[in-house]
């Protein structure tokens, strides 16, 4: 049996999940609206580590220049690093150091840049019998925690695509995606390390995909946090598509544990969730808004946790 280290609850580990939203050509949702508020979050929450989703280079650029002690590393998922979007992890270079890093694509050949799996079943809003429409992939890093020199994994992803379109689609890719996952975690964090996947699900939180992660040894850390701002919070939606309240009305399961629009999610393994908070009620001076008169810095409200391990 793998040893699980004592909990330090003293030295908190803050992470934050972020679908940060693709830039291409969106006026309406600009960038350039954004991007001064994301700046004033992290600021504010300086986290130690950061999974972002949809971030494209010019965006890492914008970041990396004008926060200070922040690198990154990912690889886009075309595989050429021509600037397409990718899932790249930021970390705060003076609390920890990068011990290794990959990336792999969620499909039949993982060390190769390729497209998911598809669904046998007709897919409506592609037009063709499950034509998955993108690369997707993993960004891993592992870390070594500057002040007390434990070690422990990130990993990053964006899964497939359709949960809101139709259940069905997108959901091989997204059952197969994990499990591929949860097996090159095995692979590496072979001495009982700490282990937090976070990422863009899109799907919700009970849903089948995610019971590699249960099986072994994963434990949600939305669920397992022991502070949270509300469970109104705890439950919140994840995505908003900048109109947050509209959004709220049309949930089925409205903040509870099968919120329809609740799909970024931490998973942690050999360490424990002490805070999970949904980043939705503070305005940090972003000039985008919303239909109901909020202040948005994606169509994805950015999930924090903090981990004791």
């Amino acid at each position: 049996a793998v040893e699980v280290k004592a909990v330090n609850s003293e030295n908190p580990l803050k992470v934050i999940s972020f679908n940060i939203t693709v830039s291409n050509n969106d006026t309406t949702n600009d960038w350039s609206a954004r991007r001064g508020a994301i700046i004033n979050f992290i600021n504010t929450e300086k986290p130690d580590v950061m999974g972002l989703q949809e971030v494209t280079a010019h965006q890492l650029t914008y970041l990396k220049n004008n926060l200070s002690g922040y690198d990154h590393y990912g690889i886009d998922r075309g595989g050429s690093n021509n600037g397409f979007e990718r899932t790249s992890i930021m970390y705060n270079t003076a609390t920890v150091e990068v011990v290794d890093k990959g990336t792999f694509w969620l499909s039949a050949t993982p060390d190769t840049a390729s497209k998911s799996w598809n669904d046998a079943i007709f897919a409506p809003v592609e037009g063709t019998p499950g034509a998955m429409k993108y690369h997707r992939t993993c960004t891993w890093m592992k870390f070594k925690r500057k002040a007390d020199g434990k070690v422990f994994f990130y990993y990053n992803t964006h899964l497939e695509f359709g949960y809101h379109a139709n259940y069905n689609l997108g959901q091989t890719a997204r059952e197969k995606g994990v499990a591929l996952i949860v097996e090159r975690v095995k692979a590496k964090a072979t001495n009982g390390e700490a282990v937090i996947f976070g990422g863009d699900m899109n799907q919700i939180a009970n849903d089948k995909c995610f019971n590699p992660l249960f099986d072994n040894g994963f434990v949600s850390g939305r669920v397992t946090a022991t502070t949270v701002t509300s469970e109104q919070n705890r439950n919140s939606i994840t995505w908003n598509d900048y109109d947050a309240s509209n959004r709220d009305k049309q949930e089925n399961n409205n903040y509870s544990p099968n919120s329809f629009n609740m799909i970024d999610h931490f998973f942690l393994k050999n360490c424990n969730a002490m805070e999970f908070r949904t980043i939705r009620d503070t305005n940090y001076g972003g000039e985008l808004k919303g239909k109901d008169n909020g202040s948005y810095m994606a169509d994805h409200f950015p999930i924090l946790i903090t981990v004791a391990m």
